[in-house]
C-alpha cells in the first residue's frame, strides 16, 4: 500500500509540475499573440493616419477645383502647397490627370505644334529655350500641345487655353519641371 501511495503521489507531483509548464507555454503563446495584435494595430493606425493625410489633401484640392480656377499661377501654387510632396502625385492622379482644364497665361515660346505658356505674373520676356527651361520658373510653365495654330501666337501674348492634363510639373529644391496638356486649344485674350 505504501508503494501504491508513493507511486500515486509521484504521479500527482509530476502532473502538477507539467501543468505549470503547460500554463507557462500557453501564457507565452498568449503574450506573443497579444504582441502581434498590438503590432498589427499600430501598423493599421499608421496606415490610416497616412491615408487621412492623403484624403485631407485630396479633399482640400477638390474644394479648390470647385472654385473653377482659371489663373494658371494660382492653380500651380495651390498644387505645390500640398505637403508632404509625395501627396502631390496622388492628387494629380486622382483629380487632374486626364481631365480638361482651362487656364490663362502668357506665351513664352511657340514651338511646332505646341506653345509654352507661363503664369502671367512670372512672365519676364524670356523664352523657354534661352533661359526658363533651366530655371525654377520652369515649374510655372505648361506646354499646350496638339495645336494647329501656333503661328498665330508670339512671345508676350496673353492667352486662354484648354486641354487635357497629361503630366504635372515639379517645384522641388533640385528639380523644376513644366506641366503638359494635350488636345489643346488656345486663343488670345
Amino acid at each position: 500500500m505504501k508503494k501504491v501511495s508513493l507511486v500515486f503521489l509521484s504521479l500527482l507531483l509530476l502532473t502538477a509540475c507539467s501543468g505549470n509548464k503547460e500554463e507557462e507555454k500557453n501564457s507565452s503563446i498568449s503574450s506573443t499573440k497579444i504582441s502581434s495584435v498590438k503590432k498589427e494595430a499600430t501598423i493599421k493606425e499608421k496606415h490610416t493616419s497616412s491615408s487621412n493625410i492623403n484624403n485631407t489633401n485630396i479633399t482640400k484640392f477638390q474644394e479648390y477645383l470647385q472654385t473653377n480656377p482659371q489663373d494658371f499661377e494660382s492653380f500651380v501654387d495651390q498644387y505645390y502647397s500640398i505637403t508632404p510632396t509625395t501627396d502631390q502625385s496622388k492628387v494629380f492622379s486622382e483629380l487632374i490627370k486626364g481631365k480638361s482644364f482651362t487656364f490663362t497665361g502668357t506665351v513664352i515660346e511657340p514651338m511646332g505644334k505646341r506653345v509654352a505658356v507661363i503664369a502671367n505674373n512670372k512672365f519676364s520676356n524670356e523664352t523657354w529655350t534661352n533661359s526658363i527651361s533651366s530655371s525654377p520658373l520652369a515649374s510655372y510653365v505648361i506646354f499646350v500641345k496638339d495645336l494647329n495654330n501656333t503661328k498665330d501666337f508670339k512671345t508676350g501674348d496673353k492667352v486662354k487655353f484648354t486641354g487635357i492634363m497629361s503630366s504635372a510639373g515639379a517645384n522641388l529644391n533640385s528639380v523644376h519641371a513644366q506641366w503638359d496638356m494635350n488636345n489643346g486649344t488656345m486663343e488670345k485674350i
